[in-house]
């Protein structure tokens, strides 16, 4: 049955463009924009304590070695006092301010969106090419599509009778030459050619693939429940597994990878951190109750700060150098997992960075890694389980169990507006300076123009 659009004024943002249940049609409702203020959230800032002072100082003192000018090739920053200007000018140069409608309360300019009809099943996966021209979305009917961003027409169908997976294709990513590599239940990666319905079967895996991942050289690493990880040389037309990563004694579900830094979580809770170059374990890092259910790198890839997330609701700060034990931890989503961290930078290279969680207590959060990750806000607008996490510049992008994708500031914790993007669970979330793609448990990605 379709659902319903709320009412501006209910406790729930209004959706844009809500999805209707017409499978002939597959139109969208109106506009229904939420009132100017209704999503401001009060921020929960408050003095800081002892301990958090300790944490600001211990911080301070990380991120100079961290920012130290050797790390970005002996390049020379006029003010030396300025860790984070070097880290934004060497690393992020090619930020910019959001424009157009991202912070327009009516939304994006194709308020119904572009559809793209992709399966009668549950789309799992997504990945968009380096030129943003094109996307592929993996589900749960064994295939992948490949369209076209603009215009949301199918390019490719990835599935015959001759090549493709014969499960659930559960990850999926773009290689810099347009080939495509996907993982799937079936235990095989599949690395598809960048025009032909074709593939080479990459059979190495003994159990379910979790996660694969590209890099600039076209090098894959993947990651799947037989407690492995591998490196995979995708140059020249084919693959060869470079080095298996042993250790792990529970299936891996996720990993971060900045050059030759990698660090790894299983169901169990343990961490592994690698040196790619080698292939060899670093580190194992102790402390997650549960299993690992969220990774990324604090102030995005300087391959040494590790926020990880786990089943317990906490949120672990480690240092990958030291190894052994979190060197913070924080309770932020009681009753459930924390379900997403992202750690933002910004246009701005002044500003402090910020990190964002996402639980399944249907609320994010704001924190401050400078005040000892004290919340600046706490966002409840979700009511239902929250599934993807994304950010962009001061902007915060999820998608919730119910369909709704919600667009919030950062600096205020006021949701701008809410998308009705799916009919089911919003499960993959992209977006760069112009537009927005959703996809989800209805089979279906959307494309919106900002």
């Amino acid at each position: 049955s379709s659902l319903t659009t709320a009412s501006p004024t209910s406790d729930v943002p209004s959706r844009i463009g809500q999805r209707t249940s017409s499978a002939q049609d597959k139109q969208r409702k109106a506009v229904v924009p939420t009132t100017s203020g209704s999503g401001t959230v009060a921020a929960l800032k408050g003095p800081i304590s002892k301990r958090g002072a300790e944490i600001r100082k211990a911080m301070d003192e990380f991120e100079d070695e961290v920012f130290d000018p050797q790390y970005f090739n002996n390049v020379v920053v006029s003010n030396p006092q300025g860790r984070n200007e070097r880290w934004q000018k060497n690393i992020v140069k090619n930020i910019a301010p959001l424009k157009g409608r991202w912070h327009s309360k009516d939304g994006p300019r194709n308020p119904s969106g572009n559809l793209f009809d992709a399966s009668d099943r549950n789309i799992l996966c997504m990945a968009v090419n380096p030129s943003g021209t094109e996307a592929v979305v993996g589900s749960a009917d064994h295939g992948l599509k490949v369209f076209t961003v603009d215009n949301c027409k199918m390019k490719r169908n990835l599935y015959n009778k001759k090549f493709g997976h014969t499960e659930w294709v559960t990850s999926c990513c773009y290689l810099q030459d347009g080939r495509i590599m996907s993982g799937g239940m079936d235990n095989k990666l599949c690395l598809w050619h960048s025009s032909a319905v074709k593939c080479d079967d990459l059979v190495a895996h003994k159990a379910s693939v979790s996660k694969v991942e590209s890099n600039s050289n076209n090098v894959v690493i993947s990651a799947s429940y037989d407690r492995t990880l591998m490196i995979w040389d995708c140059n020249g037309g084919k693959a060869d597994c470079a080095k298996i990563l042993t250790g792990h004694k529970k299936p891996v579900l996720d990993f971060i990878w900045y050059h030759s830094s990698l660090v790894s979580g299983d169901r169990e809770g343990l961490l592994k951190t690698w040196d790619v170059e080698v292939g060899q374990c670093t580190a194992d890092l102790h402390g997650n109750k549960g299993q690992t259910s969220a990774l990324t790198w604090l102030l995005d890839n300087t391959a040494n700060v590790v926020l990880s997330g786990a089943q317990d609701g906490h949120m672990r700060v480690w240092d990958a150098r030291a190894g052994s034990a979190p060197q913070l931890t924080v309770h932020l989503h009681p009753g459930g997992a924390v379900t997403g961290i992202r750690s933002t930078f910004f246009h701005d290279v002044h500003r402090g960075n910020l990190v964002v969680t996402a639980g399944a207590d249907q609320s994010i959060k704001v924190l401050d890694p400078r005040a000892g990750f004290e919340v600046l806000h706490h966002i409840k607008h979700h009511k239902d389980f929250i599934y993807s996490l994304e950010t962009i510049d001061d902007l915060i992008l999820s998608g919730a169990g119910n369909g709704w994708l919600l667009v919030h500031d950062i600096n205020t914790g006021e949701c701008l507006y809410g998308i009705g993007a799916n009919q089911a669970a919003v499960r993959c979330i992209w977006a760069d300076q112009s537009r927005l793609i959703a996809a989800g448990d209805d089979g279906n990605a959307a494309v919106f123009d900002f």
